[in-house]
């Protein structure tokens, strides 16, 4: 049986049954995934989500989500353990593992918290003004961020949307070929949660290859205020002659 793998666009699973699919082989199973279409790039550039949330409701939804991790018998934690055995090698002991670490993240209050407060000096900065010396300071979000996943290490890309996340950012996130499903479980169970916070509208999840036609893709990092990219300094050299404007970490 070929798994397929959804498109999500601003919390949405978009319809893809008329899309083509490129076709992925994981540990000897086939994965099918929606090739992105025009008419997607134009869904996710005219996205608009008001985000009005400070820094205790963004971190108790993730707690919240969290939770749901937490359960041996959430099915979307069920579903992904299942697929880290079957399509990417693990062991049960492992893929459970990987699960756990997700669920103790997003329970983590003050780990969140320590998140905000040692990469921008405050936890407050976010919400209100600060002084800083002669000056009162606030952190503003950059907008759009684009997360370019690495497959071999799923907590980093886990880390890197909850930073987004923290900072009042929307997220559209390019799984690996090597892990389409990390990224894609995280955010199914933010609809679970509640489909219509702003955190879920947010978020979008899809994937492109580097070596086909990067005319779409470009019109995606075209979308981009920062992209956050884990790889190696070929792929970072490539998305700086891609587009010239943005931040690129």
């Amino acid at each position: 049986m070929i798994k397929k793998m959804p498109m999500i666009i601003g919390g949405k699973i978009r319809d893809t049954s008329k899309h083509d699919v490129r076709e992925l082989t994981l540990n000897d199973h086939k994965i099918h995934i929606p090739i992105i279409t025009k008419n997607d790039v134009e869904t996710i550039e005219s996205l608009k989500i008001e985000n009005k949330l400070n820094i205790n409701q963004i971190i108790n939804f993730l707690y919240t989500v969290g939770q749901k991790w937490k359960s041996e018998t959430y099915s979307r934690r069920l579903t992904y353990i299942r697929d880290l055995v079957k399509y990417l090698g693990y062991s049960q002991e492992m893929a459970k593992l990987e699960a756990n670490w997700i669920s103790m993240i997003l329970c983590s209050k003050s780990a969140l918290y320590d998140i905000v407060e040692n990469d921008l000096s405050s936890r407050h900065i976010i919400d209100e003004w600060i002084p800083q010396g002669e000056c009162y300071v606030k952190a503003l979000p950059k907008g759009t961020s684009v997360h370019l996943l690495a497959g071999n290490v799923p907590l980093s890309g886990v880390t890197s949307i909850l930073r987004a996340i923290l900072t009042k950012n929307e997220c559209i996130i390019k799984t690996s070929s090597a892990d389409p499903f990390t990224a894609t479980a995280l955010v199914n169970s933010f609809i679970d949660v509640e489909a219509e916070h702003p955190i879920t509208r947010s978020m979008s999840v899809m994937y492109w290859s580097h070596s086909e036609d990067l005319a779409i893709p470009k019109q995606i990092m075209g979308c981009a205020d920062v992209v956050i990219a884990w790889g190696g300094m070929m792929q970072l050299n490539g998305l700086q002659n891609m587009h010239h404007h943005m931040s690129i970490f």
